[in-house]
């Protein structure tokens, strides 16, 4: 049995998936397997991974796609690791990811485990990242807010920890990785990497067109979590100022000024200045992100694995 199982579902990324799934494959020092979910690709993704002789590969298609949840859930039923994670297909890994947690996971006894992130585009170049939150202020903020960066590439949790069946709650495809921490803090707190493992891919979303949807599935959140609240609310300033940067990703300047009012009215004072910033040239927010955001000896760590792979695309 090996040790954590890892799900990458795909839908027509074949050349973005090659990469994720070389650094699912190149972790060093964990015994794994990597299950692959071709989700119903049109794009030659299932030629390519028919050439993949990998031992620790599985690969399962579905013949049309299951939507993000499904396509996970599909993976997810089939893992067999004591732990299990998920790796977006365009997403990248350190090779240091897994065996880092799991050793973090067993110096604190606990049965999940996060890590840090950076934030790259197309070209796998670094555009911002900073240290994650530890621990005690995660339980304390999950709640309210979604703190763990990159999403459900981050998380790797005991197999069978989730409650009811293991598997994702369909009805919430958009904060997925949101409910999964809210599921697994239930069980007690988690333990942290601080060191950026994760690359987490930027770049154009179908978010601004599916603002009603996401907050629509944030209500329900905002219903299954409530007795982790106190009966608090969720940070409605926090999820504007969310989808104004994905309207931003998407090129509409004006959606984002929108959304950032919205959070500013909302009372998140932080959207007041990425409110100016969303008229600016991409270029000069790429620079102030990088020179006012993040941390600089963090992004210098992250350069350091993901050098291969920008030159993979040289």
């Amino acid at each position: 049995m090996p040790r954590v199982s890892v799900v990458i579902s795909s839908y027509n990324r074949r050349h973005l998936l090659a990469a994720a799934l070389r650094s699912a494959l190149q972790q060093r020092q964990v015994d794994l397997e990597v299950i692959v979910v071709d989700n119903g690709s049109m794009d030659g993704t299932q030629d390519d991974l028919a050439g993949c002789q990998d031992p620790r590969l599985r690969v399962i298609r579905n013949e049309v796609s299951l939507g993000s949840v499904g396509g996970r859930n599909t993976g997810l039923a089939e893992a067999g690791g004591d732990w299990v994670g998920f790796l977006d297909d365009d997403d990248l890994w350190s090779p240091e990811k897994l065996h880092a947690q799991l050793e973090a996971a067993d110096a604190a006894r606990r049965d999940w485990v996060y890590t840090g992130c950076v934030h790259i585009d197309g070209q796998n170049r670094i555009i911002s990242g900073r240290p994650p939150l530890p621990p005690d202020r995660v339980m304390e903020e999950l709640p309210f807010r979604f703190v763990i960066p990159g999403g459900m590439s981050n998380l790797i949790w005991r197999r069978g920890y989730l409650d009811v069946d293991g598997l994702l709650d369909p009805r919430l495809p958009f904060p997925a990785d949101w409910d999964v921490s809210l599921r697994l803090a239930r069980r007690g707190p988690p333990a942290a990497v601080r060191r950026p493992l994760v690359a987490y891919r930027q770049h154009e979303s179908n978010m601004s067109r599916n603002a009603v949807r996401f907050r629509q599935e944030l209500d329900l959140l905002e219903e299954k979590r409530a007795d982790l609240a106190g009966g608090g609310p969720l940070d409605w300033g926090l999820q504007h100022r969310f989808i104004g940067s994905e309207a931003l990703r998407a090129g509409s300047r004006l959606g984002a000024l929108k959304a950032f009012s919205r959070a500013v009215a909302a009372g998140d004072v932080g959207s007041f200045p990425r409110a100016m910033a969303s008229v600016l040239p991409s270029g000069v927010r790429r620079w102030l992100h990088r020179s006012l955001v993040s941390d600089t000896r963090w992004l210098e760590e992250a350069e350091a694995w993901l050098e291969a792979f920008r030159l993979e695309l040289e």
